[in-house]
């Protein structure tokens, strides 16, 4: 146990046991390199696994003593541990909450999709109906110009307005030229 007096008395047992424990994994992700880690068709191999969690393992490590050797200054060792484990799990549920985050941002994103496909389709079916009914009205005006030029026609041969109407509109309904001239006939 080294003792360092500068006024004050720090006990460093805790950090030399981090090291030791860092050298320990250290040592174990250089054996695991120099191992010939052959890589699956699916995946890779269980000792590929390990070197991972070793080093992620490693990180927390390494991010807790940071934290530990900054809280000693202000506290104990052992209410350092504490607010240190405290906070990297603190920083643990952060992100977790993120990850919640982008998941109801991804399940209001697929909202708003399905909003506008449906938008689509009302703008698509309101458009269609518009242009049925402006085919229906240019088929209305063609009929009446043809109307109209029929009666002309009729008056222009000497028939009354109203026996020109009757002779157009069975011209434009599409009567045989017989039932015309039969009508126009007894007009």
């Amino acid at each position: 146990m080294d003792l360092v007096h500068i006024g004050y008395k720090i006990d460093a047992t805790g950090i030399q046991e981090a090291n030791k424990q860092v050298d320990a994994l250290l040592s174990k992700t250089d054996k695991l390199n120099r191992t010939n880690v052959k890589v699956g068709g699916t995946g890779f191999s269980q000792t590929t696994k390990s070197v991972k969690d070793t080093s992620s393992s490693l990180d927390r490590m390494i991010e807790r003593q940071k934290t530990l050797s900054s809280l000693l200054p202000y506290m104990d060792k052992s209410m350092a541990n504490l607010s240190s484990t405290f906070w990297m799990a603190s920083k643990e549920v952060n992100s977790f909450n993120k990850y919640l985050d982008v998941l109801d941002n991804k399940k209001a994103i697929l909202d708003q999709k399905k909003q506008a496909e449906a938008l689509a389709q009302a703008q698509a079916k309101a458009a269609e109906t518009a242009r049925l009914a402006e085919q229906k009205a240019n088929t209305e005006r063609v009929r009446a110009l043809q109307l109209e030029q029929a009666k002309t026609k009729y008056i222009q041969q000497g028939f009354s307005t109203t026996s020109a109407g009757q002779l157009a509109s069975l011209e434009i309904g599409g009567a045989s030229i017989s039932d015309i001239q039969k009508r126009a006939a007894l007009s």
